[in-house]
């Protein structure tokens, strides 16, 4: 995440960074931000680092884990120095998160996996899930109007509509 003053709109003037770290690197996982919304001073920012295996002591299979991601969730009350309040991820579950839009103390965020989680962050620290709405297909892109999350496929399925109310 880089923070920009954009008062003069002809020289945008760099002011302060955020690198995501979750942690030492896994090998084979890349680190890419995908989208990221402001809501007062907290910023919430996706991030994947891709999945690896891993083999299950218990069952002796190997599944593909999450290398890190997740939503992290961002104090940027003083643009030189944002930093990390809280992280929500899913254990044990290969997300690719891919937007994120801020309503009120919730977060909705699309994973292209599985579709929409809401995740509440009225306790920035400790993020939790509240439910999610899972979808076919790989969904790209997200836009909320109303109590509604009308969701773009990628794979031909056209425009999902989701209820989002309480």
């Amino acid at each position: 995440l880089l923070v920009f003053d954009n008062a003069n709109p002809l020289e945008p003037e760099s002011l302060g960074e955020y690198v995501p770290s979750v942690g030492k690197p896994v090998r084979g996982a890349d680190v890419h931000a995908t989208s990221i919304t402001v809501n007062g001073q907290t910023a919430f920012l996706t991030v994947n680092h891709g999945t690896v295996p891993q083999k299950n002591q218990d069952t002796g299979k190997t599944i593909q884990r999450d290398a890190g991601g997740g939503l992290h969730i961002l104090n940027v009350a003083d643009p030189l120095e944002p930093f990390l309040m809280g992280r929500f991820r899913l254990p044990d579950t290969p997300i690719e998160f891919v937007k994120v839009q801020a309503m009120g103390t919730r977060a909705l965020v699309l994973d292209a996996r599985y579709g929409v989680w809401s995740v509440e962050c009225e306790d920035e620290r400790s993020p939790r899930l509240l439910g999610g709405a899972p979808t076919q297909g790989e969904i790209r892109d997200m836009v909320i109007e109303h109590n509604r999350a009308y969701l773009a496929s990628a794979h031909g399925q056209g425009v999902l509509v989701v209820d989002i109310a309480d």
